[in-house]
């Protein structure tokens, strides 16, 4: 689903990708052209009042996509735009 904009978004709020949602795209042909332009997390980690609290190792998914893929919203939004227009 893309919504219809009067013109690109500037401000991120969806700036990672799983990996369901890479197993989709590549369904379409697409996950070599958001990994090109994303970059690959395999850990997380999250801190409270400065101490690390949680650390996720993504490395463990079970999947082909073991990352967290971290790339701007527009990017993502430009890259489907283009791939509609194709």
């Amino acid at each position: 689903i893309v919504d219809q904009m009067p013109e690109p978004i500037i401000q991120t709020k969806a700036a990672a990708l799983w990996s369901k949602t890479l197993e989709g795209l590549h369904h379409l042909g697409l996950d070599g052209k958001f990994l090109q332009v994303a970059h690959r997390s395999y850990d997380a980690h999250m801190f409270a009042n400065g101490q690390e609290r949680v650390h996720l190792d993504l490395s463990k998914i079970p999947s082909h996509y073991n990352f967290a893929t971290l790339i701007p919203q527009h990017a993502t939004e430009s890259l489907l735009a283009r791939h509609l227009e194709e």
